[in-house]
């Protein structure tokens, strides 16, 4: 190889060897698969509570104020139902997951909506105090628990009659409620014994 030869191919050697360092570690990679992208459902409104089935197959969305219940495949990120009635604060299921009760604060008349899982239709309403927000299911589903956050109060909703039954006083503005996994329903709410507790 001549001297000329033995320069050009060093020169391209060089060359080929600085063009390997300029590019890019994904470029480099390209035989790596790319990012997916994050999955994501979109959904009007403001979504402010969810709730899964009991199988974790749908999930019930409340999407806020003139907004509605939507229902969403978790299995194919799907939106498959939307039901309407004014407003969708927060949703809680029945243990067998067959009915789905939605918080519907309004201007002039405030309720807790009850919705057919089956077929994605509203079968009727409770009224409760003013500002439902939060609520929650016993675990026998009985009973059903829900924040008024403007009336300083939580109703009790007999749920095989559909029917208030009861009103604990709370104290100012409550925005949700939990109940104990070993809580079972009542006729009635129980008062609260023994002495206050002290505050911090």
């Amino acid at each position: 190889m001549s001297s000329r030869s033995r320069i050009r191919y060093g020169l391209a050697a060089a060359l080929l060897a600085l063009a390997g360092l300029l590019v890019p570690p994904s470029a480099a990679a390209s035989t790596a698969p790319p990012p997916s992208p994050r999955p994501y459902v979109y959904v009007s409104g403001r979504p402010y509570g969810v709730a899964l089935s009991p199988d974790g197959g749908l999930a019930y969305v409340a999407t806020g104020r003139l907004s509605p219940l939507r229902v969403i495949d978790t299995h194919t990120l799907q939106r498959t139902a939307r039901i309407y009635f004014g407003s969708a604060q927060d949703v809680a299921l029945s243990p067998d997951g067959l009915r789905a009760y939605v918080t519907s604060p309004g201007t002039v008349y405030s309720s807790v909506n009850v919705v057919n899982t089956v077929t994605n239709t509203e079968i009727g309403y409770v009224g409760v105090g003013d500002g439902p927000l939060g609520l929650a299911v016993t675990p026998d589903g009985r009973r059903l628990y829900v924040a008024n956050s403007f009336s300083d109060s939580v109703s009790v909703i007999d749920t095989a009659s559909e029917k208030a039954v009861g009103k604990i006083e709370v104290g100012s503005t409550p925005a949700d409620v939990v109940v104990s996994p070993t809580a079972a329903g009542r006729t009635s709410p129980t008062p609260a014994t023994g002495p206050p507790l002290p505050c911090p």
